[in-house]
């Protein structure tokens, strides 16, 4: 399936008031499962609104893509990550985006997107705005979801594994930005991981967890997607529902770094383990932990996380 070459994958609205839910995908352009998901659920949204009588929308949604230039070149990013480096304010872009200046390829990504996101807010006269960040991992394994601050609630809404502090180790992302943009509005967002890059499944995961966010705004509840809706709670339920990064391993050079085979998303990791080689010599897991976003990609400084249970299991 051809990638979009437009910021917009698609809007819906329906009555007066309400959220506006804001679908964001492709903010890395090697994760294109997200992108999919979106055009598949507002396929559904216009197919239900017009064959099914007992369906209803209040509020409105919108799917954007993020980097359309590293899309396009299915790259994670052209020069810079686009989910690092979001450190001006919304005012900031927006002046910038109304007045072009040379600008490298993510840093006019970066502020095209701030200003597609608030013309979406202007148009939509929304109550509130709910953004879910849709991406994969390298590795593949269980989902999981991220919350951006102050959106703790909605992140567990989406009904996967939780994982706190991890943009504690993640400065000037996307998330944080949007939270703490001045929309205007109330913001709420969380990052989805559905599953490994080029994986069938990762769009039905993705699929799933836009059902859970429309679920948690109350914009409908007569929606649902049952063929994909099983294997969403399977890869769910083995796992905690809240856990908490408790180490990060660094990598300057990605071109140097090699992750040993097998690791998935929660491979349950020990102590003295052997994980990694980085320029030649071995990295050594420092601790008992669930092993997260094992790099197994050619770009990227996040070698590995290791995240550690705060209900049950394992505890660091």
């Amino acid at each position: 399936m051809e990638l979009s070459q437009h910021r917009v994958i698609g809007r819906f609205a329906g009555g007066n008031g309400g959220p506006l839910i804001l679908l964001t995908a492709g903010i890395h352009g090697n994760e294109p499962a997200g992108i999919y998901a979106i055009r598949r659920f507002f396929d559904f949204l216009h197919q239900q609104s017009s064959q099914n009588p007992a369906f209803s929308w209040q509020g409105s949604i919108v799917g954007l893509c993020g980097n359309l230039s590293a899309l396009r070149l299915n790259v994670r990013y052209v020069g810079t990550d686009l989910n690092r480096g979001w450190h001006r304010t919304l005012a900031d872009y927006i002046a910038v985006a109304e007045s072009p200046q040379d600008l490298s390829v993510e840093e006019a990504e970066r502020y095209q997107l701030a200003a597609a996101i608030l013309e979406e807010v202007r148009l939509s006269a929304a109550s509130s705005l709910i953004i879910l960040d849709l991406h994969t991992t390298s590795a593949g394994g269980a989902v999981f979801a991220v919350p951006g601050p102050d959106s703790l609630d909605f992140t567990m809404g989406l009904q996967a594994p939780v994982i706190k502090g991890l943009l504690d180790n993640l400065k000037g992302t996307f998330l944080e930005f949007v939270c703490s943009a001045d929309w205007g509005i109330p913001a709420q967002a969380a990052a989805f991981e559905g599953g490994q890059h080029d994986d069938p499944s990762s769009v039905d995961n993705c699929v799933q967890a836009i059902l859970h966010c429309c679920r948690f705004a109350g914009v409908s509840h007569a929606i649902g997607v049952k063929d994909s809706e099983d294997a969403y709670v399977a890869i769910c339920q083995p796992l905690e529902k809240m856990l908490e990064v408790r180490y990060r391993y660094h990598v300057d050079d990605a071109a140097e770094w090699q992750m040993h085979p097998g690791f998935v998303n929660f491979s349950v990791v020990v102590s003295g383990e052997k994980l990694a080689t980085y320029r030649g010599e071995e990295v050594i897991c420092p601790m008992d932990g669930y092993l997260l976003m094992p790099l197994y990609q050619r770009q990227g400084h996040d070698g590995f996380f290791i995240v550690g249970g705060l209900a049950s299991g394992i505890h660091l």
